[in-house]
């Protein structure tokens, strides 16, 4: 093969591709047809990066879309266990310093094993998140009440990489929330 016609059977498999791209359909096959089309070795690294990147954005488009109030609703979820946590150390406190006399009741004899139980069931939530960064990242902010910094730091990643982490947890909380309906 002469190099002009490489050249050009590169530049045939790049607008091929470039085409199928933008129709963002399953296009595996129309893919490996250009690379079988033009017989090149060298483009089809090029290809596969291309496959790898259709291939995430298919996943992504497979993924249940999320609208706001999910999102908001799975934050709410995960901060009651601060909001708890709060409420059982401002209970012991009043205990502690004022006695029986100026406990306060939560609107309500049974709401400190309630409050136990929320904690409980959001940390039980988390930890049956499957392993990954957002299930750390998840723990720490919720968990142990770090900021959203220090949690990237605690994971080793900069501080806009710690706020993509945080969509990307919150989001993964909301589809197991859906999946499971906890209110």
């Amino acid at each position: 093969m002469k190099f002009a016609e490489g050249i050009s059977a590169i530049r045939r498999a790049r607008l091929m591709m470039e085409i199928v791209l933008s129709l963002e359909e399953d296009c595996f096959g129309v893919l490996l047809a250009a690379v079988q089309y033009t017989k090149l070795t060298d483009i089809v690294l090029t290809v596969n990066s291309y496959i790898v990147k259709i291939a995430y954005k298919s996943e992504m488009m497979q993924m249940k879309e999320i609208d706001k109030n999910d999102i908001k609703r799975a934050e709410d979820y995960l901060k009651g266990y601060c909001i708890n946590g709060k409420l059982l150390r401002l209970e012991r406190y009043e205990r502690e310093y004022f006695g029986d006399k100026g406990a306060c009741d939560f609107e309500g004899i049974g709401e400190v094993p309630l409050a136990r139980a929320r904690m409980y069931e959001v940390r039980h939530f988390i930890n049956s998140l499957p392993n990954s960064d957002e299930k750390l990242f998840l723990y720490y902010r919720y968990i142990k009440g770090e900021t959203v910094e220090r949690c990237g730091e605690l994971l080793g990643l900069s501080r806009s990489s710690a706020f993509r982490l945080k969509i990307r947890a919150v989001k993964i909380a909301a589809e197991e929330l859906a999946k499971t309906d906890v209110q």
